[in-house]
C-alpha cells in the first residue's frame, strides 16, 4: 500500500538524520538498509506498542530496537514494564518463557532512532563493519546473543565488550532482515545493497552509496 511505502521513506529520513548525529558520518546504503530492517523488525520504526500482560497496560515507547532498560522496577517516563519471552526462560510452569522487564521509553521518534543507531554502530563496531560490507549473515551472527556451552559470556563485541543484541537464531534473523530489505529498497527506489551469503562487492557498494540520501 502507498501508506506502507511512505512509512519506509519517512523512516529512512529519520535514520539518516540519526546516523549523522550519532556517528558524524554519511551512511552507505548497506548500513542504512540493515539498520532500517532491524528497526522495522524489532520496533516497527518506534511505532510498536509494548504490553504488560500482568496489568494489561499498553504503551508506544518510540523504541525502534526493543532496547531494554534493565530489570523491574522501572523508572516512569524513562522506561516501561512490559512482558517479553525468551527461549531460555521456558519451563513446565512457564511454557511460553514469559518474563517482566523494563524497556526504554523515548520522547519522540528521532530520539529512538538515534539510540538504535548508537547500539548498532558505536557500541558494536565489529557488527558495524559487517554492515558496511552489506554482509547480513556475518552481521547477524555477530549481533546474536547466545551462551556457548561452558561459557558465561553472551557473544561480546571483540572491541567494546558489548554483549550481543538479540536472542533469535541468527539464521532466522538474517532471513527476516533480508526480506525486509527487499521491501525497504523498493519503497525507497534503490538497489538492494545488503545480502546473505557474503559481502556485497565493494564496487557495488561504492556505486550504490553514491545515490542521493538527502
Amino acid at each position: 500500500m502507498a501508506s506502507d511505502s511512505n512509512r519506509h521513506v519517512t523512516a529512512r529520513q529519520a535514520i539518516i538524520l540519526a546516523w549523522r548525529k550519532v556517528t558524524g558520518q554519511e551512511p552507505t546504503l548497506p548500513e542504512l538498509q540493515i539498520t532500517q530492517a532491524q528497526g522495522l523488525l524489532e520496533g516497527g520504526y518506534g511505532e510498536a506498542k509494548y504490553t504488560n500482560l500482568q496489568t494489561g497496560e499498553t504503551k508506544k515507547l518510540w523504541n525502534w530496537g526493543a532496547i531494554q532498560a534493565g530489570p523491574v522496577p522501572c523508572t516512569p517516563g524513562k522506561s516501561f514494564e512490559a512482558t517479553d519471552s525468551s527461549p531460555h526462560k521456558v519451563t513446565p510452569e512457564n511454557p511460553k518463557g514469559y518474563y517482566q522487564h523494563c524497556y526504554k521509553e523515548y520522547p519522540d521518534q528521532a530520539a529512538g532512532a538515534e539510540h538504535l543507531v548508537h547500539q548498532m554502530t558505536i557500541r558494536r563496531p565489529t557488527s558495524w563493519e559487517h554492515m558496511k560490507r552489506g554482509d547480513i549473515d556475518a552481521w547477524a551472527h555477530q549481533m546474536h546473543s547466545y551462551n556457548p556451552v561452558g561459557s558465561k559470556t553472551l557473544n561480546p563485541d571483540p572491541v567494546t565488550g558489548t554483549l550481543g543484541y538479540f536472542e533469535q537464531n541468527p539464521v532466522t534473523r538474517a532471513k527476516h532482515v533480508a526480506d525486509h530489505i527487499v521491501t525497504i529498497a523498493a519503497a525507497n527506489n534503490e538497489a538492494v545493497m545488503a545480502k546473505r551469503g557474503g559481502p556485497v562487492k565493494q564496487d557495488a557498494v561504492d556505486s550504490g552509496s553514491g545515490q542521493s540520501i538527502t
